[in-house]
């Protein structure tokens, strides 16, 4: 099973380097961690008397967490539709890892490259010492969030141009999240549906980490059931 799964990863890095644009987007958020590590003092200074965005500087730290598992989903979802549309998933359902196996992976990973890239990115950043129980509730999200888009992906689009429209849409999404943070009671609440929404909130929320986390969890697993049921009819 391992060395199925180092096979699989050996072919993505493969076809991964293939694509310049999956590449700027696998590589863009350790890129902006980079730069936000070098210029959020200098802003900050810079800004002082003029606006003070220290008090937002945990809003836009949950804002680039956030954008990391929606690049890593993107780039997941992208290589699945270049799969359909090869004609690859056909070949896969014969062999012994089946289907189902393979779709496990595709999915999996980019949880797991979700979750994983937004605690690099939280600390390369630098914004915000957030306490260990804040990241990793963050984190979690994070990896449910990259495994949206690529699921979004694969239930709306038949093939990679379509994923690129279908992507674009699933940005605004990124919007509500920090909408959320800057309406007032009660007309932000109207955005809670949003599983993004609580990824944003779990790093920049007033209160307990665990409110956050539940509802982001269940908010996420509610959209990826009604996802699951549209891929199982439209992925192959």
């Amino acid at each position: 099973m391992t060395g199925g799964i180092t096979g699989l990863l050996f072919g993505d890095l493969t076809n991964l380097r293939r694509d310049p644009m999956l590449v700027a987007a696998a590589l863009a958020p350790l890129l902006v961690a980079v730069v936000l590590r070098v210029g959020s003092l200098p802003a900050v200074e810079r800004l002082a008397g003029t606006v003070d965005i220290v008090p937002w500087l945990p809003v836009i730290l949950g804002f680039f967490l956030l954008l990391t598992p929606f690049l890593v989903g993107f780039v997941v979802g992208f290589l699945l539709l270049e799969e359909r549309e090869d004609r690859i998933l056909e070949v896969v359902a014969v062999t012994p890892r089946g289907y189902a196996g393979f779709l496990a992976y595709r999915l999996g990973l980019p949880a797991v490259a979700g979750g994983v890239g937004a605690v690099v990115v939280a600390v390369i950043s630098g914004l915000s010492n957030l306490e260990v129980p804040r990241l990793l509730g963050a984190a979690v999200l994070c990896a449910g969030s990259a495994t949206l888009v690529t699921m979004t992906m694969a239930a709306m689009a038949r093939d990679r141009v379509q994923g690129l429209a279908v992507v674009k849409v699933t940005g605004f999404a990124l919007l509500g999240a920090v909408a959320f943070q800057l309406l007032p009671n009660p007309w932000r609440w109207a955005l809670a549906p949003l599983p993004q929404t609580w990824v944003i909130e779990a790093v920049a929320g007033a209160g307990p980490t665990w409110p956050p986390l539940l509802i982001g969890t269940l908010t996420h697993a509610a959209a990826g059931w009604l996802l699951w049921r549209r891929i199982r009819r439209r992925v192959v």
